[in-house]
């Protein structure tokens, strides 16, 4: 469900032009999985996608996805720089609501170049590298045009530090029972 409502969030929200070459950033776990799932509505409706890797897939929800996304032919390929060229929208699918480290390494340096491009980034359910709930960056954080937050707000995207980071929020349903969000969800979300 998070993954068809992205998808059409960001059909919506494009047009032909912005979905010649979408750049799909999948880190290893679950948010990577959100990204090869999106990978694959959007390449059914006619996008022209590439799925860039910042590590083998280690969650199941991850493995899954990026199998089928295989078997679908899909282009994926390691991460580098390079392959960014030509980019007309990125995905960031890196890191998700679970992340609690400061960013290094090669997921630092994918984050510098989205943030340094020219073409717009749409985050997956929270900008990689934000942590969730003070809405700082852990070291570094993408800086997205949209973000499509899953479920609801997080409770760091009400934060000042946040703004920036998220651009504008737009909120996908994932059949979440309506009980358990009267029950957990603060009034501010």
């Amino acid at each position: 469900n998070a993954t068809k409502g992205a998808a059409t969030i960001i059909l919506d929200s494009t047009d032909a032009q912005v979905q010649n070459k979408i750049v799909i950033l999948c880190g290893r776990g679950n948010n990577g999985g959100d990204g090869y799932g999106v990978a694959r509505h959007l390449a059914n409706a006619g996008c022209n996608i590439s799925i860039l890797q910042l590590g083998e897939p280690t969650r199941k929800d991850a493995m899954i996805n990026a199998s089928i996304c295989s078997a679908m032919q899909l282009s994926q390929a390691t991460w580098t720089e390079d392959k960014c060229n030509n980019t007309t929208l990125f995905i960031d699918a890196i890191f998700g609501t679970g992340l609690d480290r400061t960013v290094t390494g090669v997921y630092a340096d994918a984050i510098h170049v989205c943030n340094a491009h020219l073409s717009p980034c749409i985050s997956l359910d929270i900008p990689s590298g934000m942590d969730c709930d003070s809405g700082l960056p852990l070291g570094c954080c993408i800086e997205a045009a949209m973000t499509i937050s899953f479920v609801g707000m997080k409770l760091g995207f009400l934060e000042e530090s946040a703004q920036d980071a998220l651009g504008e929020v737009v909120i996908t349903d994932i059949g979440c029972p309506q009980a358990l969000l009267q029950k957990y969800s603060s009034s501010t979300t």
